[in-house]
Formats: structure tokens, sequence, C-alpha cells
């Protein structure tokens, strides 16, 4: 399907995201006033924890993730602080009688080893669900882990869903990743991405995403001062928002935005904003961060979307290409997706992976 009207992030760039920022702040003072219940499914504070980890979390000397319980706590203190590593060392399995909890905060180095996380999640909050497998990677570096998820987030104000992470900041590093199965939003304003929703400061390279991406906006409960939006729906291959880097990254899953309109206003005028792009929503430098922004050697697959970025800054040429899938499984797109390095193996009949 075709994409909507351009417009609806809350009118520019930069104002938009920090609306955003603003609205989730908010909603967290609620939250540690006992207003609202968990945010997002994922906690807001870190929590002591007694687990032990074989290992002392040096990087000779990794902490060794071994199993369902021993992720879970990655996230609590101390061992989500700051330059602890962690060694996957064997696929790991959540579905609904193991339950997943999504890691609040994490800033430590996660080498998957080329092991498969496979998770289903579901959830839903009265006003704001924020999913993905790590919620802020703040400093944070992850790599070489195959992520195969089912991801579901419903809020009626907002609702986020992302393959990895909502939010890669402070330098942080996600590397020689994939994300398969599928990611889905609903809600009045409905942010979907096949790998990060919000990279604001840090990067992203050698990833792919084959998921199936689906946003859809419901209801009117957000309206934009500068349009008749009564809803929006963004389903991005890659990210959201990319403030920060990407290079030798792709998608080839499928993208679709969408609507459920009430039966209270199939009559109204007014119109919701849906987009699909290949690559990123936004892609722009902020004013307040003093980092490199690039999209390099990025592309999508073209029956996904018809453009790659929706909305660019000025000054910025992002290199998003559309290529089709008999492309995809050529040598010469995975010499494309190496031009800075080597990030991808073929795999014969099957889309380039990441090279570990």
């Amino acid at each position: 399907p075709s994409c909507g009207r351009a417009g609806g992030y809350f009118g520019a760039s930069a104002e938009g995201d920090t609306m955003k920022k603003v609205v989730f702040l908010t909603l967290a003072v609620l939250l540690a006033f006992g207003s609202l219940g968990v945010l997002g499914g994922c906690k807001m504070e870190e929590e002591p924890c007694e687990h032990v980890f074989v290992g002392s979390g040096t990087q000779e000397d990794p902490y060794l993730v071994g199993n369902e319980e021993d992720f879970r706590h990655i996230g609590c203190s101390p061992y989500s602080a700051r330059g602890n590593h962690f060694l996957l060392t064997a696929d790991l399995s959540y579905g609904n009688t193991d339950p997943f909890q999504p890691i609040a905060r994490f800033s430590g180095v996660f080498d998957g080893d080329g092991h498969t996380i496979h998770l289903t999640y579901a959830y839903r909050n009265a006003v704001l669900s924020r999913v993905a497998v790590f919620d802020i990677l703040q400093s944070a570096t992850v790599k070489d882990t195959d992520f195969e998820v089912y991801l579901e987030s419903t809020g009626p104000l907002y609702a986020t869903a992302a393959g990895i992470a909502i939010d890669l900041d402070g330098g942080g590093l996600i590397s020689g990743c994939s994300v398969s199965g599928s990611i889905k939003a609903t809600g009045g304003q409905a942010y979907a991405a096949g790998l990060v929703d919000t990279v604001t400061e840090g990067r992203v390279v050698g990833c792919v995403s084959t998921a199936e991406v689906t946003a859809v906006t419901v209801g009117d409960l957000i309206t934009n001062e500068d349009a008749a939006d009564r809803g929006f729906a963004a389903a991005c291959g890659l990210f959201e928002t990319l403030t920060g880097a990407a290079e030798s990254c792709y998608f080839a899953g499928k993208l679709s935005a969408g609507q459920e309109i009430p039966p209270e206003a199939a009559d109204s005028d007014d119109v919701h904003t849906l987009i699909e792009a290949g690559v990123a929503g936004k892609y722009y430098h902020r004013e307040d961060r003093a980092y490199d922004c690039e999209m390099k050697s990025c592309f999508y697959l073209d029956s996904a979307a018809e453009y790659g970025v929706h909305e660019t800054g000025e000054g910025l040429t992002p290199q998003a290409e559309a290529v089709s899938g008999e492309e995809m499984r050529s040598e010469a797109f995975t010499q494309a997706l190496n031009a800075g390095g080597n990030y991808f193996v073929m795999i014969p009949d099957g889309w380039p992976m990441p090279a570990r």
C-alpha cells in the first residue's frame, strides 16, 4: 500500500522528538507516583539481584549467559553497569509459558556469538507501551546476535515496538545482528521499527531485518496543531528515527501502516498519517548533539516501500537504495554491503547474513 501524506511528527523533526520525550518523562513521573502501571513492560529502575553468573565480567572472562534465567538478569544492578561483558553460550527461547521481561536499561557489552534469541512478547498499557528486547541501550554494545521475535505493543496514547531496542544512545553500538519474525505497534501514535526505534547517539553496523513490521493507529486521542491528523502510524524497516549513524544495513521484510477507525468517527473528515519507510522514518542531525550523523550503504526491499527515508534533515543525503529480492540474493549485493568492511557473507539461495 502507498503511504499517506507527509507530516505528522508533531511538526519539525527536532521539536517532534522533544515533544515525544516530554510525554515519556511526564508519564514516568506519573509512574513514580503510582498513577500508572508498568511502562512498556520494562521496570523504570535497575533492580539489584542475587543472581550469580559464571565469569567475572571482563573482556577476557565475560559473564556467561547459558540459559533464559541468566539473560533475564543482565539488566539488573550491578551487572548492567558500563564495561561489564556478557557472552551468550546457547540459543534461548521464551514463550507464553516462560515469560520474557524486556531489559529496561543496559550499558554493558553483549556478545551473542552467533546464537539466536527466540521470544514472544505482547504488552498492553492503559496509556503508553514500549516493547523491544532492550528498552534503553546506554553506551552499550550488542553484537553478533540473531533475534527471532514476535512482539506486540498496544497503548491508546503511544505504542512503540522495535526488534532490538527502543533507544540507542550514549555512543552505543549494535553490530552483526539480525532480526526476524514480526513487530507490531497499535495506538493513537504507533511506531514500529525492524531494528531500533530511535538511534539518538550511536552506530548500527552490518545488521539486517527480515521481520514483518506493522503500525496501526486507532482512535483520535492524538491531535496535531499543524494538521487535522486524528492518528499517526509509522512502519519503518530499520529505524523510526536516526540521528546517529547507520552503515551497511538492509531491510528485506514487509511493511504495513494502517488505521482502525472507531464507528463514532467514521464520518469524520480528519486524516490519519500513514508512513511506510524502507530504512528510516526520520534522518536528521540534532544541533544539541556533537557526533557523526550519517547513513551509508543502507538498502531496502523495493516491494516493501516506495521510498527509503520519509523525512531528511537539511544538508544530509541518505544512502538508502531500493533493491529487488533477486538482486539481494546476488554476490554483487553482498559486495555492496561490504563496501566499508567485511560485514556480510553470502548464503546460498538466501539473504546475505552478518559475517561472524
